[in-house]
């Protein structure tokens, strides 16, 4: 597959880590915010002072922001998987579900591609080299993440972990339908 990369905010000589990875994983984040290039701004302008990037920050229909350089560490999932993990990719939230169509293909095919590109196998979070979410990096190596599944693709669109799992191994050539319409679930009144 050919992507379409936006190097607009990419982090420019002497931004960002100069060290290279271990080829182990790519690791898939959601940014909590609507709009990949507002994250992706927001990440070249504050990297320094937040000590938070990634190399790819995707969505607004199904684009691709490039930050950090590919084979250099990012910060975005702690030492151990910021050293191991060429490439980390954030999807932006959206309300809109033909955006989140595009985006979500995106996310899944490009994470796919990058492992190929890295030789790490596409299979989600499972033992061993692989795809894996920010939840499993937390919950088996360091933090207290639970993206993008629990946070983001199964409470807003009922992309659920075993449906994520599927597309990483067999990759999306027709788009998938989410199973609800966008709810925010920040400000249900119970």
């Amino acid at each position: 597959m050919n992507f379409n990369i936006d190097n607009t905010f990419e982090l420019g000589t002497y931004e960002g880590s100069s060290v290279r990875t271990a080829n182990k994983f790519i690791v898939l984040h959601e940014t909590t915010n609507i709009g990949a290039k507002a994250n992706a701004s927001y990440f070249k302008n504050n990297w320094a002072r937040t000590q938070t990037y990634v190399q790819i920050v995707m969505g607004d229909g199904g684009k691709i922001y490039r930050v950090g350089a590919d084979g250099y560490q990012a910060w975005g999932a702690g030492s151990y998987a910021n050293a191991n993990s060429p490439v980390q990719i954030e999807l932006a939230r959206t309300t809109d579900k033909a955006t989140f169509k595009k985006d979500y293909a995106t996310f899944v095919n490009f994470a796919r591609a990058k492992a190929k590109q890295y030789g790490i196998p596409c299979v989600l979070d499972g033992s061993g080299n692989g795809i894996k979410t920010h939840k499993w990096i937390s919950e088996n190596i360091w933090g207290n993440h639970t993206d993008p599944v629990e946070s983001y693709l199964e409470p807003f669109w009922g992309i659920t972990h075993e449906q994520l799992a599927h597309d990483i191994a067999y990759g999306i050539e027709t788009v998938v339908e989410p199973k609800k319409v966008f709810t925010n679930i920040n400000n249900v009144v119970t």
